[in-house]
């Protein structure tokens, strides 16, 4: 689940929801212009609105759902699990960007030594052609071979 911010004709946020079947196969579950990203919204959504269009036996089908780090629909999924029969099986989770890829880029990359300027180095780290630093990675000069 996933919302984009303004990103339709509406201008309004755009709230995704893929499901993935039990052979693998992902399918949409829900687009829908939400009228704002409030916590009351996601609170309304998930108490009722999921248990309406989809009805209980499909929603008490739901064992994991996959949201960012935005707290608007956290808290309204958090308490829909602790207090709606249809989603005491559900686990909810950060996805794998949010949860691992960006607080290693947030808090771990800092950290790390890295390279100023223009450096000559091979897989052994001895000199061996020229790489220019750009950004977060190494750049051949001459060959243009980026390493990450």
């Amino acid at each position: 689940m996933d919302v984009t911010c303004c990103m339709n004709c509406q201008n309004k946020p755009l709230f995704l929801m893929v499901d993935k079947d039990t052979n693998g196969e992902s399918h949409i579950g829900n687009i829908s212009a939400l009228p704002s990203e409030k916590k009351g919204v996601f609170n309304e959504m998930f108490k009722h609105v999921f248990v309406e269009l989809f009805g209980e036996h499909t929603v008490c089908r739901n064992f994991l759902m996959l949201t960012d780090e935005d707290s608007a629909p956290y808290k309204p999924i958090m308490d829909s699990i602790a207090t709606r029969v249809e989603y005491q099986q559900i686990k909810h989770m950060l996805c794998m960007f949010h949860a691992i890829a960006k607080k290693f880029k947030e808090k771990i990359y800092p950290q790390l030594p890295h390279l100023q300027g223009e450096y000559k180095l091979n897989y052994n780290g001895e000199k061996y052609g020229t790489y220019y630093y750009f950004g977060h990675n190494l750049i051949h000069k001459n060959s243009n071979t980026l390493w990450m």
